[in-house]
């Protein structure tokens, strides 16, 4: 089947249309992705918090949009990324979270411990799309117009310079790419 695919006439290789790389790892999702409510209760600034999909579970069809974040935010999912630059000040509200239990515990978490500061997930990017790695019966090719990260459970597609998103996205149900 795969073989039969590669060489029809309509199909590209997706690397010739993207770069397709995997999320962050944050080293400790449950102290990393905050709930709304969790959030606020530690009033962490807004500023350091990043609407993420943690897996592909999480993926609308179509697209994640300003909506989805919305309808994650309402349902109080752990949908926030603590994203926190290395060089930047602390607040106080946000030193307290990074003292709390959950944070001594990160800290000495193997991907943690490894990096200087400790709190600064590296390789936060937002995607152009978002593509499950493993999934089931067929992958989930979602746009992302939401500014949404996503962790290394899903893959990260930036679209090359000249490529039209709407035009990619168009070809769902039957994509025209295939990623080999």
């Amino acid at each position: 089947m795969y073989q039969a695919v590669a060489h029809r006439p309509d199909a590209s290789r997706l690397g010739l249309a993207a770069s397709v790389g995997i999320g962050y790892v944050s080293g400790a999702n449950s102290f990393f992705h905050l709930r709304p409510s969790e959030a606020a209760k530690w009033a962490i600034p807004e500023r350091f918090l990043t609407p993420t999909v943690r897996n592909a579970r999480a993926l609308p069809a179509g697209t994640v949009s300003t909506g989805t974040v919305a309808t994650w935010r309402r349902s109080d999912e752990p949908m926030l990324l603590l994203r926190i630059p290395k060089t930047v000040e602390l607040p106080a509200a946000l030193s307290d979270y990074l003292d709390s239990a959950g944070g001594r515990a990160a800290r000495v978490a193997y991907k943690c411990r490894n990096r200087e500061p400790w709190y600064s997930v590296p390789d936060v990017r937002v995607p152009d799309f978002l593509l499950s790695v493993m999934s089931g019966v067929a992958p989930t090719f979602v746009r992302n117009t939401a500014g949404a990260t996503c962790t290394n459970a899903l893959h990260a597609v930036q679209l090359r310079k000249g490529i039209d998103p709407i035009r990619l996205q168009r070809t769902r149900p039957r994509p025209r790419f295939w990623v080999a």
